[in-house]
């Protein structure tokens, strides 16, 4: 748990560097570069701990956020495939699910970077939230169902035409 403290302070720092002087834009770069290839992993290895869970939730967002945002802009800018790799976008997907409120808008807001560059993403939030509101139909109170829904809707994935038949 320090370790991811600490990981996300140093994440938070270095993009905090970036917005207010483009020279220190390198520091972020270098996390991205990093961490980017290894997200996937630490967030498929990680139980529901919220402090755990949380903290890598946010190295994901401001990491993804910052790829997507730097995307054409010239060749410093860090690597994302238009498709990213599946690795990732399932580690991402299911650690929307299971994890606590503040967490899964962190998730969302990466997953809603990411559907911005690649159709794969876009399909894969919109098959999450087809089989999100399916499962909603038998008990429409259950938190648990509703927490990743609603956090994907206010990170701006549409949850209003991913299920026609809702």
């Amino acid at each position: 748990q320090a370790l991811l403290s600490v990981l996300d302070a140093s994440v938070t720092c270095a993009a905090d560097d970036a917005a207010l002087d483009v020279r220190l834009a390198p520091r972020m770069e270098a996390a991205a570069t990093a961490l980017l290839p290894r997200l996937g992993q630490l967030l498929a290895m990680l139980g529901q701990e919220d402090h755990s869970l949380a903290a890598t939730a946010s190295i994901a967002r401001r990491l993804l956020r910052h790829v997507c945002s730097q995307a054409g802009d010239g060749a410093d800018a860090p690597e994302l495939p238009s498709a990213p790799p599946r690795a990732l976008l399932t580690a991402l997907l299911r650690a929307v699910r299971r994890a606590p409120r503040h967490a899964a808008l962190d998730l969302a807001d990466g997953l809603a970077a990411v559907a911005g560059r690649s159709r794969e993403a876009q399909a894969a939030c919109s098959a999450l939230v087809a089989e999100l509101i399916t499962a909603l139909a038998p008990a429409p109170g259950d938190t648990a169902l509703l927490r990743p829904l609603l956090a994907l809707g206010q990170r701006g994935i549409d949850i209003w035409s991913c299920c026609e038949s809702s």
